[in-house]
């Protein structure tokens, strides 16, 4: 699901509003991506690999200006399941830990 989303991004399909997001200390530098600009399908394919939700934060946060027209007729509820889908992945993966380690 992130890697179709972020393959739509790649084939300028989907704008990104340009605000900045602040990255985590840990995490790369996301590349700034401006509203008529789209991300190039390499750099699409490596977020979508290491499920990063930093383009659909902004995304989100932009679709945050105008709640209503984004739940009718924006991209809102799309990117609120990705966001669903990133958590459930998370915690499938937290799960997978624990068994493992109950296991041993």
């Amino acid at each position: 699901m992130l890697g179709d989303f972020y393959g739509e991004l790649a084939s300028g399909r989907v704008a990104v509003p340009g605000k900045p997001l602040l990255p985590a200390s840990n995490a790369p530098a996301l590349p700034s991506v401006g509203p008529a600009e789209v991300l190039d399908p390499a750099v699409a394919e490596e977020l979508a690999l290491q499920l990063d939700l930093g383009v659909v934060s902004r995304m989100y946060e932009g679709e945050l200006k105008t709640p209503i027209r984004s739940l009718i007729a924006g991209s809102m509820p799309r990117l609120l399941l990705l966001q669903t889908e990133h958590l459930r992945l998370q915690m499938l993966r937290a799960l997978g830990a624990m068994d493992t380690m109950l296991r041993a």
